[in-house]
């Protein structure tokens, strides 16, 4: 178990009930599955060319991986829940944000790809 596994496990007392992967990095669906309690649910939303996993650890805790297409939320009652999350302190959006100067278009776009940065935000002015 790496790090991150044990990290995730460790602050939700045994795993999470649900991971959310937006890299489509194979590494990270593992680690995502890895820190999954039991009848826990990975939702893929990361694009990538395939993604490698313990198949075992999926069968025997019972996990669920769904992939997630652009409609699958109902936007007005998921949108009001994601505010109410940020509002809370449960859902810290500005730290997944790093802004670049739409000059710098080609470094964000290297920073999102290397995964050094979640979310690279495109500034002007």
């Amino acid at each position: 178990m790496d790090d991150v596994t044990a990290a995730v496990r460790d602050a939700t007392d045994g795993g999470a009930h649900c991971a959310v992967d937006t890299t489509g990095g194979s590494a990270v669906v593992s680690q995502a599955v890895g820190a999954l309690r039991q009848r826990g649910t990975l939702a893929l939303v990361g694009i990538g060319e395939r993604a490698e996993f313990d198949v075992m650890t999926v069968l025997t805790k019972g996990v669920s991986i769904r992939g997630v297409i652009e409609g699958d939320a109902v936007p007005s009652e998921f949108i009001p829940r994601l505010i109410e999350l940020h509002g809370q302190g449960r859902l810290p959006v500005e730290r997944l944000i790093t802004e670049f100067p739409f000059a710098d278009i080609e470094a964000a776009a290297r920073a999102a790809s290397s995964g050094e940065v979640i979310k690279p935000v495109l500034t002007f002015g």
